[in-house]
């Protein structure tokens, strides 16, 4: 088993990519599909499971969606935009959801319509190469 650390950032929710604020970032760089971001600091609820890749998101989704719903100390449903400090944002019920602070940070992204399965990383992976 593989120790996953599952960030809920808005890039992990694609189908509600559109109604949720991201992180800010500004592209740097384009390669082809590739993007070279630089992302400001921002706050993320995370997770660390002892799972697979293919069954952490499963196993994670139920816990965070309960905190980012309600299951927190202010009660409030949230997505934690930008401006959240770690001070000010709802802190988690379940003591398996740890808030964090993120770094200013550089990463290479690639977007991609569908969901997260090792079939589709590795067809994006191998597409790259």
């Amino acid at each position: 088993m593989h120790r996953l650390l599952l960030l809920l950032t808005l890039t992990a929710l694609p189908l509600f990519s559109h109604a949720i604020e991201e992180p800010r970032f500004e592209v740097i760089r384009q390669i082809d599909t590739v993007e070279l971001r630089q992302y400001a600091p921002y706050v993320v609820a995370e997770m660390v499971l002892d799972a697979a890749a293919e069954n952490a998101g499963c196993k994670a989704f139920p816990i965070m969606a309960d905190h980012i719903f309600g299951e927190n100390n202010g009660e409030r449903e949230f997505v934690l935009p930008e401006g959240v400090t770690l001070e000010s944002a709802p802190h988690p019920m379940d003591p398996q959801v740890q808030l964090c602070q993120l770094l200013a940070s550089q990463w290479a992204t690639i977007r991609y319509s569908g969901t997260w399965s090792r079939a589709n990383c590795d067809e994006i992976w191998w597409a790259l190469q």
